[in-house]
């Protein structure tokens, strides 16, 4: 656990070196990997990040926020799983089963009812229709 400025590694070494050594939050939260507001009060209410008052106005010492990074566990990220390819042939794209067969009945049918209500109104057209068959 890294707990001095002579522990860090050099990296962290190197962004101290450009930084003031004390941050205001909005700062700090940029410094500190885009962590939240509500992320870093709690980090200086565990003890874990040193912050002082200037005012109404926090202050957030900037080596106890490295030494706070540094002290992060790696991320231990799984490699994303991927989906097999298959390859697309003339057999593939025809149905096979019943289920598939039902699909494509299903998307007939389903087609067959677009055609149906494709030429009749809807909304303002019917409302103006009705008006006018009712004045007959």
């Amino acid at each position: 656990m890294i707990t001095s400025y002579d522990e860090l590694p050099p990296h962290f070494k190197e962004l101290y070196k450009t930084l003031p050594p004390r941050l205001p939050i909005p700062r700090a939260c940029e410094v500190g990997g885009e962590t939240s507001r509500a992320t870093l009060y709690e980090k200086i209410g565990d003890g874990r990040v040193a912050a002082l008052k200037d005012g109404g106005k926090t202050l957030v010492d900037t080596l106890s926020l490295l030494i706070n990074m540094a002290n992060l566990p790696a991320a231990d990220i799984a490699p994303p799983r991927r989906k097999p390819t298959a390859k697309v042939d003339s057999a593939a794209t025809e149905p096979r089963g019943k289920r598939d067969q039902a699909r494509g009945e299903a998307s007939v049918s389903e087609g067959a009812r677009d055609s149906r209500t494709a030429n009749k109104p809807t909304g303002k057209a019917r409302r103006q229709r009705g008006e006018a068959t009712a004045g007959v």
